[in-house]
């Protein structure tokens, strides 16, 4: 099943959270064990260790495609309320 997509959006979405100054500690840390435990289904999936059923893949997906489209939104409002 395809992830390289949403892999690649979740670094992505990932490295901003890591990076923005903006984020509180708590916050910061609760978004990054959220983003591992995506990372991990998208790991097992590519490595044939988890047989989602296409219907369950793409529910999964898009869910981690929102968690990162949310992040990327707020994150990147936020860092162009401060400049």
């Amino acid at each position: 099943m395809p992830t390289d997509n949403t892999s690649e959006l979740l670094d992505t979405t990932l490295s901003l959270v890591r990076h923005n100054p903006l984020l509180q500690p708590e916050t910061r840390i609760y978004l990054q064990n959220q983003g591992l435990i995506y990372t991990g289904y998208l790991v097992d999936v590519a490595k044939g260790k988890v047989k989602a059923n296409p219907e369950n893949h793409s529910a999964m997906t898009d869910l981690i495609t929102e968690f990162c489209n949310m992040i990327q939104s707020e994150l990147n409002t936020a860092k162009g309320a401060k400049a």
